[in-house]
């Protein structure tokens, strides 16, 4: 089957690089169709064609799972299912028409699809599970297809290193022929089985087209061909998709090309520039609102681009981006999980430290009640984060300079192994308050810390001052020198 799908593979691309030579007027477009392909997903329709909630069955069993319990997820169920000592599992779900859901299991995410009334049975080794996995009752057709269509993914892999540093035509060429193989897939499935609900052929044609189109995007953010003549005829593609479509908002791909889509608008106002990252996610959401006229289209790019840049770089100086976001994002489950915690990290500033507690490299356990009557800056980092050990030589500088200040650094540490922080310490000699947070995921989320590193100051009573202070490469030295000297005993 592998040697068949390379071949076949192989064979189209030669195909479409022999009809690309001799016929120029193809080479920027290998989909002769002149019509748009258009999908419509949309799954309330079937409650108005008398579909009513039907039981459904879901079963199975997991080798190698760690975890006692897994998770059936999507937009309207969270089911929560606990494992027996053979790690078997059951549970019912109802469900008013076929959709997909998703299995977490701890380790894994993965899709599956059901059909209301029609049991399924899934087992699978969670150390390799595409190579394992089973589907077997009623709804066991339509996760076959899902289960092969990710092994041919696999099959025509490519590194993106490697993808996206090949000249465009040879990119694009490759691009359309494994198009081109899904999308036969995917037919001759559909052919087998015509009996496949709309909404699973709708959703996959869907995944299969904007897939293609967000990868064509990915290659133009980066490269340098985005923004030049011929990155522009190369968007010529773009006219044979809807761009604006709420009901594919459910399919990955599609999210996926908007993101892309908003990142490559928002390049021609960013590129050859040294903005910060408030900045480029600025333009990012104002790009949003002037690119897409779909309220859906906009309050998902808008909770995307926001809730991307808090993941990476946390709350600091991101008051007018938040400001955007609630003024112009009207989904309510987006604006619960982003303003939800970002109010609460704000309602953090002059409040009370929270009474973390964590220990020194003799296992000493301390907190910040013992840090009491002097200032305090915290810097929060791991072993693993390059930024963080870059800051640690402006942090060692800044205690030497200001050792005869009221103030107390303390560094640390949200390592996962203990011994790996003990280990960095001993390897680079690091002196003073270094300790380990013992229980790290409770400290971050006590500070509301989405990453790292980050620097807190907290007062000579206990209360917060600055909650993102500036970095010790980057800080304000009149701020230190206005502190009081330490007080002699």
């Amino acid at each position: 089957m592998k040697s068949y799908l390379v071949f076949l593979i192989l064979f189209i691309f030669v195909v479409i690089n022999f009809s690309a030579c001799n016929n120029p007027k193809n080479n920027s477009e290998y989909n002769t169709s002149t019509q748009k392909t258009k999908f419509y997903i949309d799954s309330t329709a079937y409650k108005n064609y008398g579909y009513k909630f039907q039981k459904t069955r879901i079963s199975g069993h997991i080798d190698n799972h760690k975890e006692e319990y897994i998770v059936f997820i999507n937009n309207f169920i969270s089911d929560t299912v606990y494992l027996n000592a053979l790690s078997n599992f059951k549970t019912t779900v109802n469900l008013p028409y076929p959709c997909y859901l998703r299995l977490h299991d701890g380790k894994n995410n993965i899709k599956i699809f059901v059909v209301q009334g029609k049991n399924l049975k899934i087992t699978y080794n969670a150390n390799n599970v595409f190579n394992s996995i089973r589907f077997d009752g009623e709804s066991a057709v339509p996760n076959m297809y899902i289960r092969d269509k990710y092994l041919l993914m696999l099959d025509h892999a490519v590194p993106p290193s490697h993808l996206y540093s090949m000249p465009v035509k040879e990119f694009r060429q490759l691009t359309d022929s494994f198009y081109i193989v899904d999308k036969m897939f995917l037919e001759g499935f559909l052919k087998d089985n015509p009996d496949i609900p709309q909404i699973f052929k709708n959703t996959e044609l869907a995944s299969i087209t904007y897939d293609r189109a967000a990868k064509l995007i990915e290659y133009l953010n980066t490269t340098n061909t985005g923004y030049s003549a011929e990155g522009t005829k190369y968007l010529n593609f773009l006219n044979k998709l809807q761009i604006e479509n709420e009901s594919l908002l459910d399919v990955y791909e599609y999210r996926l090309f908007i993101d892309e889509l908003t990142n490559y608008y928002a390049g021609k106002q960013i590129k050859g520039k040294n903005y910060s990252h408030q900045k480029i996610t600025l333009i990012k959401m104002q790009t949003t609102l002037k690119t897409f006229n779909n309220q859906a289209i906009i309050n998902y790019a808008l909770y995307s681009v926001l809730k991307t840049h808090v993941k990476y770089y946390g709350y600091y100086n991101t008051e007018r981006l938040f400001k955007i976001f609630e003024d112009n994002c009207t989904n309510q489950n987006y604006r619960k999980k982003l303003l939800n915690p970002y109010y609460e990290y704000t309602g953090l500033s002059q409040a009370k430290a929270p009474d973390i507690v964590f220990s020194d490299i003799s296992e000493n356990m301390l907190s910040l009640n013992n840090f009491k009557g002097s200032y305090i800056y915290i810097d929060v980092w791991a072993t693993w984060c390059l930024p963080c050990v870059k800051e640690i030589p402006y942090l060692e500088k800044l205690k030497t300079e200001y050792k005869n200040k009221n103030i107390e650094f303390i560094s640390i540490s949200v390592d996962k192994k203990r011994d790996d922080w003990i280990k960095f310490i001993e390897q680079k000699k690091l002196t003073g308050n270094q300790f380990f947070a013992e229980k790290a995921d409770k400290f971050l989320e006590s500070f509301k810390i989405k990453s790292i590193p980050q620097f807190i100051i907290i007062d000579t009573k206990g209360y917060i001052i600055n909650l993102n202070a500036s970095r010790p490469s980057e800080f304000n030295h009149k701020w230190f020198d206005s502190l009081p000297n330490k007080v002699e005993v």
